[in-house]
């Protein structure tokens, strides 16, 4: 799995969590929040420029995690592992800040950043990695898996929620990571039930769902909740567990729910056609495109039919792989069509919000 398969199939769903999250926080806490005159008065009194204590190296960080990001995006194309962009990120952003040094500064540098780095965390990895290949070589995870086929009776969906509701709990309780660590090699063994890896690919994104939104749900479940933590203790604002879990488990449970809901519909593209659907009367889409030249029920309707044909469009990439040659050809056809549809649709949105330029039209159609 790549950076971009995450990307792609992940963060239509988040961005639905996220919204539907941030109801009840307004709900709860957002009606609450109000600052005075002298608290708004000293926070803009602030100058942030002294916050930054190093502005040439802040450059060099931003530069180095910007190539870092890249890094992940084309690392399939390029053959690379994301481990090893990352560790070159490290390497090259350590050369960067040493090499305007001399060496009793460089050699100084170097200590400082080496202490920095949690080693304990790392070789508790290293450590886990080994007992979980352990577990893997004497067969106790084949034998976990047959038990969890044996449960959701062979069946995809009900393999993939199962994973995705116990990853979700499990990963409440215990750190994510590790957990995840675990349930690959798991996972893994199920590849001949289900038709070797590539039909792995829906319980792959329910363990990444489960683990990772599971880890909300209280105070322990994630290295960043504990984090934060530790910074609103040291502002006089501690966090304790009982509370965060009273308030982050249900909003951890809304979002588990919603994830279902995105697992068992099976199509992104519809997902993210409903998703779009539901958000179209709630955007004033004449502000959007700073026009009033054009209805705002007419610019729903063209959004609409272009995310549908953007939609449609991805979705017979999907099945794409799975045709034969004359139904590759029929599909040919089909995607075309679709396509200059979809190009009709960005001309007549172009020619309604801009002047009706041949060259733009042209420009447009292209």
């Amino acid at each position: 799995l790549t950076f971009n398969d995450f990307v792609v199939n992940l963060a239509p769903v988040i961005v639905v969590v996220m919204a539907a999250t941030m109801v009840p926080i307004y709900l709860i806490w957002g009606r609450k929040l109000k600052a005075t005159d002298d608290d708004r008065r000293r926070v803009m009194e602030f100058n942030e420029r002294q916050a930054i204590t190093d502005p040439a190296l802040l450059k060099k960080c931003l530069a180095v995690i910007a190539a870092v990001i890249l890094g992940f995006v084309f690392a399939h194309s390029l053959g690379v592992e994301a481990a090893t962009i990352a560790m070159f990120g490290a390497a090259a952003l350590l050369l960067l800040q040493c090499w305007p040094h001399d060496a009793e500064e460089q050699s100084k540098h170097i200590h400082h950043a080496f202490s920095e780095v949690e080693w304990v965390t790392i070789f508790f990895f290293v450590g886990l990695f080994i007992v979980v290949h352990g577990l893997d070589s004497t067969g106790l995870l084949k034998l976990l898996a047959n038990q969890v086929l044996e449960l959701t009776g062979g069946d995809l969906n009900a393999t993939a929620m199962t994973i995705l509701w116990a990853s979700a709990i499990l990963s409440a309780f215990v750190d994510n990571i590790p957990f995840v660590a675990t349930m690959i090699p798991l996972i893994k063994s199920m590849a001949p039930t289900f038709g070797g890896p590539e039909g792995l690919m829906p319980l792959w994104w329910a363990l990444s769902l489960g683990a990772c939104l599971g880890g909300n749900g209280t105070l322990i479940g994630a290295s960043a909740n504990l984090v934060v933590a530790g910074f609103a203790e040291r502002a006089g604002q501690p966090i304790r567990f009982t509370r965060f879990l009273l308030l982050a488990f249900p909003l951890m449970l809304i979002s588990i729910v919603i994830s279902t809901g995105y697992l068992a519909i099976g199509s992104i593209s519809l997902f993210a056609f409903l998703a779009l659907s539901s958000i179209l009367p709630l955007v004033r889409w004449q502000a959007v495109f700073n026009t009033t030249a054009v209805g705002e029920k007419e610019l729903r309707l063209a959004i609409l039919a272009i995310g549908f044909l953007i939609c449609v469009n991805f979705l017979l990439s999907l099945v794409r792989n799975v045709l034969n040659a004359a139904q590759i050809t029929s599909l040919t056809v089909l995607n075309q069509v679709q396509v200059n549809f979809l190009a009709l649709c960005f001309v007549w949105l172009s020619q309604r919000l801009l002047a009706p330029n041949l060259a733009w039209l042209a420009l447009a159609y292209g």
